[in-house]
Parts: structure tokens; C-alpha cells; sequence
């Protein structure tokens, strides 16, 4: 039956003209084919290169900004591609590549954008803020009791590249160099255990010395701000945003506690300290010019609390200025310091009722009452001998009005008026040795800090990691062509020799 089925099918076909087939229907099938797929392609790398492009562009080290004011709509949106910006425009970009190769086999096209989706997820988890809002802890602000070891800070982002937000502390030392840089400073952030670090060509932590027979001078380059949102070094870097705010009139020394002023140094051209120069960041405005008149005597300077009056050491004398307004004569009284030193530029308590001294070359702080309109000399409230015996202290800082903070080799204290004991706050890692706590981390509770994160790997890690892995990932990608290219002839002819089967009249 099926025979004869099939020879009477063969009768009626004979009967009927045959389909007329243009002659050149493969080749434009063909042709067709090759453009789809040469569209889809250029399309998926238009996309790679996008997201390539705007993560690379992303990094906020544009123009400076004014303190305080937000960024530029640009900025904005490429600052955002690491948050819900970044998700939405992966899954507007997936649509549209959706949409281009609709035409396309189904197989061929999940492939692309199974592929465009792995890289722009990589890419949006990259750019800043990255994962700075993505995985990485967020607790109330407050002082970590202790720093990660050092070894995990390699693959650390830069500030710039991924802002931590408000800083509890900064610091530095050999532990923290590394990718050819001398001048590495690593933070970590004040509501977590987000760490950041930023490479510079010096390390501005590092304490410069000056000596003239009996003065010497120790100060840092970079300050953080009593909030922990700015660092003021070779200009004022926003922690938050990562933009760069105005330019200070010379080598910053410390800011107010209120934050509102800054006191810098100012230099001749032969180097020589020329003047201290109060600032406000806020505005860039000069408040007062304080000249030096014998630069081999002058040593530190700090501001007070509110930032109206100036204390500066000239030889072994302490002066005490009214900083006033530009212009205007600055009323000032001198104090002998009896071989003491100020304390730096945190030496003011916060009601600005006390000083804080060191004795050089001793473990020895003292405490003395801001001198009255009516004292010649500066009179002793308390002294301490910090208990590491071998080591200078530095003061970091007051936790009240009458408490305050210093580091003493590895280890940071706190001392009170009432209470010489100390209290132990923060122990240092081997090879870090400089840190600056911002006030107002001095006064908030203390954590126990626990595992630390690093956010995206920062730019020297995926310049090392590009030359190495871009072998690696043509050969992968060569063979996965190969292997898929194969696969795909094989099937056809897998099925035309089973359809041929099934189909025989025998």
C-alpha cells in the first residue's frame, strides 16, 4: 500500500510544473545570515565598550569642586553606575540587544546576551560607588578596636576610584606600601570595615623633621577633617563623593575642631617658613596672615576649638594670637615653655580651657590652663607618663574636655585629668606607624571591628592582571568559537541522515 501510496504521489507531482527557485536564494540566505550576525556582534561590543568606557570615566577625579557642593550631572551619572543607575541601564542594554537580534537563531542570541549580561554585571559591580553600597558592612559610626592585617590590603580601592564615606582614622607606615608606591595611606571607614587607601608620590603621614639648635619640629602633611569627610594634604579631597575641593594657601598644619578653619604654612621660595596663614576651606577665604619673623625658631601651630585664636611655638616661647580678620592687628600674649613643646595641632581641649605639652625625647604629656588675660605663665593641671617607656608620644586628640588621646608606639590611649591609668583603644599592626584618628571618632563608642572588605580591585591590580589574562581568555574564547561552530554542523547532518532514513520508501 504504501507503494503504491507513493507512486501515485509521484504521478500528481509530475503533473504540476516545477518551483521556480531563484538562482541565487542560498547565497542571499547566506548574506542575510552574515549581517545579523556581524550586527549582533557589533552591537554586543558597542555595549562592552560602553560599560568599558563610562567604569573607566566613573573614577571622580574631575574638576575641583566647591566643599559642600554636590557634583556635576555627568559626574552624577557616572558616579551612580555602581548603585541602581548601573542595573537599570544593563537591563535597558539587554532589552535593546534583545530587540536587535530578534531575527536571530534562539541559540545564537541567548549566547550574546548570557555574555553581555556576565560582563555588565561585572562591570556595574566594579564602578564606583561598586560595592561600597553592594556587600560591604555598614554599622552605627563609631571606633574599630583594632586595624586589619596589612597583608589584605593589596587588592584595596583607591579613594578616588570607590569613596568610603566619613573616616574613623587614617594611617600608614612600610606595611602599608605596595604597588611601587612610597607614599600610601590607607582609611578605614567610620560606620564599617571598609577599607580605602590612596597612593600619593610621598607619604604625607610620614613626620617631617626641622632642627635649629634646640627647636624641632614634627608635623604631618595631611589632616583629616574633625568630621572624617575630607582630607586636606595637596588639596582637599571629599571622602564621600571623591571630588577635590579648593586649594589650601600652603602646607597644611590642623584644622579647628569645629571644622570651620584651617592654619597652613606658607614658604619663601628658599623654603624658609615665611607665615601661618588661617584659612576656611569652606570658601577658600584667607582669614588672617601670622608672619614669622625667625624662621630657625618657629615650630608648630594649632588652632583653637572655634578657630579665633592661634597658638604657635617661637623658640622656647608659646604665642597665643587673636586670629581676627585679614588686615587687622592680632593682639597676642608670650608664655615660656620650660623646654616643653605643643602638643600639635590638636592640642587645644574642646572647650579650649586646656593645652596639651610633650618634652621631647621623654613619654612625658602635660596639661596646662589656657593662660587668663592676667597669667605670665602657663600653669600645670596634670601630667602623665605614657607607659611604653622608650617612645614619644603623639597627641591625637580629646575625647572630652578633660580626656585625651595619644599614640605611643603601636598602641593608642586615652588619659583623664582624674585618671592616669590609661585606657587601651586601638592596637596597631606590625610596620604601621602613623595614624590620625578624626575627632569625632574620638568621641563615639568603640566596636569590635570584624572582617574587613576592600571593594573593586583597584586600578594597578586589573593593569597586572590584563596582560597576564588577556592570553588566557583569547585561547578560551578561540576554543569555545571552535567547539560551538562544530557542534552546530554536526546537527544538521545528524538530522538529514535520519530524516532520509525514516523517509525511504524501502
Amino acid at each position: 500500500m504504501t507503494t503504491r501510496l507513493g507512486e501515485q504521489l509521484r504521478a500528481i507531482a509530475e503533473q504540476y510544473p516545477a518551483p521556480s527557485v531563484p538562482p541565487d536564494l542560498y547565497r542571499r540566505a547566506r548574506r542575510r545570515h552574515r549581517k545579523r550576525a556581524l550586527v549582533g556582534a557589533l552591537a554586543t561590543g558597542v555595549v562592552l565598550l560602553a560599560a568599558v568606557l563610562l567604569t573607566a570615566f566613573a573614577v571622580p577625579v574631575g574638576a575641583p569642586i566647591p566643599v559642600g557642593d554636590g557634583r556635576g550631572v555627568g559626574q552624577a551619572i557616572a558616579y551612580g553606575l555602581g548603585g541602581a543607575a548601573g542595573w537599570a541601564a544593563l537591563a535597558g542594554l539587554l532589552v535593546v540587544l534583545g530587540y536587535a537580534g530578534r531575527h536571530q537563531p534562539r541559540a545564537i542570541r541567548r549566547r550574546r546576551l548570557a555574555l553581555s549580561a556576565a560582563v555588565g554585571v561585572v562591570f556595574v559591580l566594579a564602578a564606583p560607588p561598586g560595592t561600597a553600597l553592594w556587600g560591604e558592612p555598614h554599622r552605627p559610626a563609631g571606633l574599630p578596636d583594632r586595624l586589619a592585617d596589612p597583608l589584605t590590603w593589596t587588592l584595596a580601592a583607591d579613594v578616588r576610584q570607590s569613596p568610603p564615606g566619613p573616616v574613623a582614622l587614617i594611617f600608614s607606615g612600610p606595611a602599608t606600601y605596595g604597588n611601587l608606591e612610597e607614599g600610601r595611606v590607607a582609611m578605614v571607614a567610620a560606620d564599617g570595615e571598609r577599607y580605602r587607601v590612596l597612593d600619593v608620590f610621598s607619604d604625607p603621614l610620614e613626620p617631617t623633621l626641622r632642627a635649629d639648635g634646640s627647636v624641632v619640629m614634627e608635623r604631618f602633611i595631611a589632616h583629616l577633617s574633625p568630621d572624617g569627610r575630607y582630607l586636606l594634604a595637596d588639596g582637599l579631597l571629599d571622602l564621600v563623593t571623591g571630588g577635590r575641593g579648593p586649594q589650601p594657601p600652603g602646607l597644611p598644619v590642623g584644622w579647628s575642631v569645629d571644622g570651620t578653619r584651617v592654619v597652613c604654612e606658607r614658604f619663601r621660595e628658599d623654603q624658609t617658613l615665611e607665615s601661618w596663614v588661617v584659612w576656611e576651606p569652606n570658601d577658600g577665604r584667607t582669614v588672617n596672615i601670622f608672619p614669622v619673623d625667625d624662621p630657625a625658631l618657629a615650630g608648630t601651630a594649632a588652632l583653637s576649638s572655634d578657630g579665633r585664636r592661634l597658638a604657635v611655638e617661637i623658640g622656647d616661647f608659646l604665642r597665643i594670637y587673636d586670629v581676627g580678620a585679614l588686615g587687622e592687628p592680632a593682639p597676642s600674649r608670650v608664655f615660656p615653655l620650660d623646654g616643653w613643646r605643643l602638643g600639635g595641632p590638636t592640642a587645644w581641649s574642646p572647650d579650649d580651657r586646656m593645652l596639651a605639652l610633650v618634652r621631647p625625647g621623654s613619654p612625658l604629656v602635660r596639661l596646662v590652663s589656657t593662660p587668663v588675660r592676667t597669667a605670665n605663665t602657663l600653669a600645670p593641671v596634670a601630667e602623665f607618663t605614657t607607659l611604653l617607656v622608650g617612645t614619644e608620644p603623639r597627641l591625637q586628640g580629646w575625647r572630652s574636655d578633660s580626656e585625651f588621646v595619644v599614640r605611643a608606639g603601636r598602641a593608642v590611649e586615652s588619659y583623664g585629668v582624674d585618671r592616669p591609668v590609661p585606657d587601651r583603644l586601638i592596637d596597631l599592626p606590625e610596620g604601621v606607624t602613623n595614624v590620625e584618628i578624626a575627632p569625632a571618632a574620638l568621641t563615639r563608642s568603640r566596636y569590635r571591628a570584624g572582617p574587613a572588605t576592600y571593594g573593586p580591585p583597584n586600578a594597578f591590580f586589573w593593569i597586572a592582571l590584563a596582560p597576564a589574562a588577556a592570553p588566557t581568555v583569547f585561547v578560551v574564547t578561540v576554543l569555545a568559537a571552535i567547539f560551538f561552530v562544530q557542534r552546530h554542523r554536526r546537527k544538521p547532518a545528524g538530522r538529514s541522515r535520519t530524516t532520509s532514513t525514516r523517509n525511504s520508501p524501502e
